[in-house]
């Protein structure tokens, strides 16, 4: 088993055992759960982003001759 399978059934677990241990509803809460996970990815990598800054914005535009060594250009 992955660890991302390992993930999402804790959250299939903690959904089947949050809407009272219901029967026959296990298609529909590893469903949801995977859903979950992938949202709960999703917000993480948004925040690493941002965290991370514009780095594509912070190059200087123009030639980059003047950025490369005198024995590049």
């Amino acid at each position: 088993m992955t660890n991302r399978e390992r993930l999402i059934r804790e959250i299939a677990y903690d959904l089947w055992e949050q809407e009272g241990r219901p029967e026959g509803h296990s298609e529909r809460l590893w469903l949801a759960a995977e859903a979950r996970f992938e949202a709960e990815i999703a917000e993480r990598r948004g925040r690493a982003k941002r965290a991370a800054g514009p780095a594509a914005s912070s190059r200087p535009t123009g030639s980059t001759s003047a950025m490369r060594p005198p024995w590049r250009r």
